[in-house]
């Protein structure tokens, strides 16, 4: 039981690490790209699959919590 309630406590942090990473500076700078130079234009890629990878990781980690809230051991 305690393992699961750890790995919703790690969801969750994951999840509210990844909003405040959307809402942050890099979301303002995807905003102004038409200004920026093509340089610039690839390091907000990077940014942004480095943001997609930590989403997925939330999402699979929330998926985890899920499964095991309904099918773990009682």
């Amino acid at each position: 039981m305690r393992a699961v309630a750890g790995l919703k406590e790690q969801a969750t942090k994951s999840i509210k690490e990844t909003a405040s990473n959307l809402t942050s500076g890099s979301h303002r700078a995807r905003r102004l790209s038409g200004s920026l130079d093509a340089s610039s234009h690839e390091l907000q890629r990077a940014g942004a699959a480095a943001s997609e990878i930590k989403s997925k990781r939330a999402e699979e980690s929330l998926r985890t919590v899920m499964y095991l809230s309904c099918w773990g051991p009682n």
